[in-house]
């Protein structure tokens, strides 16, 4: 019990408070409390994020469009995130280009925290140090938005790339 645990096919991920004879209880990270049965449990991956210890690799993915060097943009993100001071320090940061998409450069990166509790607030640390990182470098990130700016420059019109459909005014 107290383990903090992740049940693949339920989407379920928290603290183990309870295992009885038929079921095991688990207070998710947003306070509710799952009773689950032990034959679903069972027949599932469960993924135990307190053993060996609480330490947690936070990662997030980001993409740039085409024109910046590589390197300097991985440098960038490192020192970015390295200036943070929620991270282990001891622990590398990485920086992995992951592909090359219709957009821009698919990056992943990656950090350790001490305690797998405080993922959400870090996962939101770790975006907003690489966002400032990126904005302050005059790097772009892709945007999923057209914007058209007509001549008389009082019309402005936004198209999602999504809506195929959408005709404009």
């Amino acid at each position: 019990m107290g383990d903090r645990i992740r049940i693949e096919k339920l989407d379920t991920w928290g603290d183990v408070t309870e295992i009885g004879w038929r079921s095991t209880r688990i207070l998710t990270r947003d306070n509710r409390l799952v009773v689950i049965p032990n034959s679903i449990i069972g027949m599932d991956l469960i993924t135990n994020y307190s053993i060996p210890d609480k330490i947690y690799r936070v990662e997030t993915d980001v993409v740039v469009s085409y024109g910046p060097d590589i390197e300097y943009v991985r440098d960038l993100i490192i020192e970015a995130v390295k200036r943070e001071d929620w991270i282990m320090h001891e622990n590398p940061v990485q920086v992995l280009l992951l592909e090359f998409t219709g957009s821009g450069m698919k990056f992943k990166a990656r950090c350790w925290i001490e305690d797998y509790v405080e993922t959400r607030v870090s996962e939101d640390r770790l975006n907003t140090a690489i966002y400032k990182a990126l904005i302050n470098a005059n790097i772009a990130m892709p945007s999923s938005d057209v914007i058209i700016h007509f001549a008389d420059r009082e019309t402005e019109l936004t198209i999602s790339r999504k809506d195929e459909n959408y005709k404009g005014k």
